[in-house]
């Protein structure tokens, strides 16, 4: 099956060592730095330890630009996603973090209900693209997918959709109870990492970290072709979901991607993306906190 096909199938493709030895020190101790951590044994194990999530930390942090023009990177976004893509405003860097319950990080998050659903308007073609660093020996970290979810099933009801995502929800609450409840989904698929994995998905697919033991560090970049799909999900981490604190590109990193021919010059501001998923007002007052001291 090629990069394309499991991208269309699966929702997800997963290539080993994209980044080489000296590219994966470099880039751990530059995550290291900037979340003030001294060293490996400052970053909390497990369920409940103290974690560190820069949100769109590669697109506003310089240091971090190189990861975007990647060319192994692209290569592998290229085998998934065919040529003409461009850079997509999508970016994290973590220490320490793992989200444990399903998620989808799309604009619409319920299955079948918004734009992000409906290929009237060019394929979704978009993909979030995580660059992890940390050994599986050490971390145990997984990235787990269900696949198939970020499409609609052509012989299953609406309300057979409704049961089965209202059960992967459940689910996904009772992981916060520990990792033997995470386990129990029983249609998912687990992914391990080693330093320099690059794994490709589609952020309409439902997927979950894992647990983990010891340090787990990761870099995220997004990338898609330029449509309705892609300002939709721009201006949602734009401008609907202030609460994470993403803002307009650096004029100097618009530039470099404009001379890689990366940059999606149609795309127009907006704060109105139809159906989208916003969090409720406590929590999203929560993130911003994380986001501000963060």
């Amino acid at each position: 099956m090629t990069a394309s096909e499991q991208l269309e199938t699966k929702g997800y493709v997963v290539t080993r060592s994209v980044l080489s030895a000296a590219e994966v020190d470099r880039y751990r101790s530059m995550l290291l730095a900037r979340a003030g951590v001294g060293s490996v044994h400052e970053v909390g194990k497990g369920r409940g330890t103290k974690s560190w999530n820069h949100t769109d930390g590669v697109s506003k942090e310089p240091d971090f630009w190189d990861l975007i023009f990647h060319e192994r990177l692209l290569a592998a976004v290229e085998d998934a996603l065919g040529p003409g893509f461009k850079y997509l405003q999508h970016s994290d860097l973590q220490v320490g973090f793992s989200a444990v319950a399903w998620h989808r990080d799309n604009v619409n998050r319920t299955l079948g209900v918004g734009p992000d659903w409906d290929d009237a308007d060019g394929a979704y073609g978009l993909v979030r693209v995580g660059i992890y660093l940390q050994e599986f020996a050490t971390s145990n970290f997984r990235l787990g997918f269900i696949p198939g979810s970020h499409r609609l099933s052509p012989d299953a009801s609406p309300l057979r959709r409704k049961v089965r995502e209202a059960g992967y929800t459940l689910q996904g609450a009772m992981a916060y109870l520990g990792p033997r409840f995470q386990s129990l989904t029983r249609s998912a698929e687990w992914v391990a990492t080693d330093p320099g994995d690059v794994i490709v998905f589609d952020p309409r697919v439902l997927h979950s970290g894992s647990y983990i033991k010891g340090l787990k560090m990761s870099m995220f970049v997004g990338y898609g072709h330029e449509n309705r799909h892609f300002a939709d999900l721009q201006n949602y981490y734009r401008h609907v979901r202030t609460e994470l604190g993403y803002r307009e590109l650096d004029p100097t990193l618009v530039a470099r991607l404009e001379r890689a021919g990366l940059f999606a010059s149609s795309v127009v501001d907006s704060d109105e993306v139809a159906d989208a998923y916003r969090p409720a007002a406590p929590i999203r007052r929560i993130v911003a906190r994380r986001v501000k001291n963060g």
